[in-house]
């Protein structure tokens, strides 16, 4: 019988923490993309199947929240299932929990398959071995991982302007998702007042793919307590983030 989710427990290390003692935004980010490939294999839909046919997931756009962030050695359950097809998307959503099943991360994912060689986007349905049929229904977020929309009223700052190097990629050939949140959160901190240095709720969306060698240059638009970031390699825009110090209340949790 297919299982209608992946699980797996941990107690949270000291490397996914922060000075805090609670794991930091970008861990969570990082058991989210882990669990992807954990829950692929799973069922059927995971490295081993794409590998071989040079395929790989990748993201188009990610929504996470933290209701409160996992504490340095504190038991977890991690959980994820997918959601079948939405359009060219495949949905998959994350939570993780207490022992008592409190939820404290909930993410939700839209996500494609690439050739590697090409670098062009192949259908999900048409993929050999690739069984589409969803794991469950449950969605765990009001707001889904969609499009961000960034402030036309306001003017924008450039804040950040980094070359990608070696240790930026991931296996696929590109910048690992990560860097993203990372390179945002780093200009947070230099900026002191005002700056939010542990986001309750983040949104990413992945445009087009950056390389080795090239430059990314972020622009960032305030918003109240939101907080957005444009990033640009040359006149490509390749990643637009937002990232808030609270749960919107649209982002809130359905179950």
């Amino acid at each position: 019988m297919r299982p209608d989710r992946y699980t797996e427990d941990m107690i949270v290390p000291s490397y996914l923490t922060d000075r805090t003692r609670r794991m930091s935004p970008v861990a969570a980010m990082a058991i989210v993309q882990e669990l992807s490939y954990s829950g692929g294999d799973q069922v059927g839909l995971g490295d081993s199947l794409l590998t071989p046919q040079g395929l790989a997931w990748v993201y188009s756009r990610l929504h996470f929240v933290i209701y409160e962030a996992p504490a340095f050695r504190q038991p977890v359950r991690l959980e994820t299932w997918h959601r079948g097809l939405s359009g060219p998307y495949f949905l998959r959503d994350y939570r993780i929990t207490d022992t008592a099943g409190r939820p404290l991360v909930a993410a939700t994912a839209a996500s494609v398959i690439i050739d590697i060689a090409s670098r062009s986007l192949r259908r999900i349905d048409r993929i050999e071995g690739v069984d589409t049929t969803p794991q469950g229904t449950e969605q765990l977020l009001e707001r889904q991982a969609g499009k961000i929309v960034l402030p036309s009223d306001i003017p924008g700052e450039r804040v950040l302007s980094h070359r990608i190097d070696e240790t930026d990629l991931d296996f696929v050939g590109h910048t690992n998702n990560l860097n993203y949140l990372r390179w945002a959160l780093a200009c947070e901190r230099r900026d002191g007042d005002g700056a939010i240095t542990r986001p309750a709720d983040v949104a990413v969306a992945f445009l087009h793919e950056t390389h080795l060698g090239e430059t990314v240059d972020y622009v960032r638009y305030v918003s109240g307590d939101q907080h957005y970031y444009a990033g640009y390699v040359g006149d490509r825009h390749v990643v637009s983030l937002r990232i808030s110090a609270r749960v919107t209340p649209a982002a809130g949790i359905l179950s």
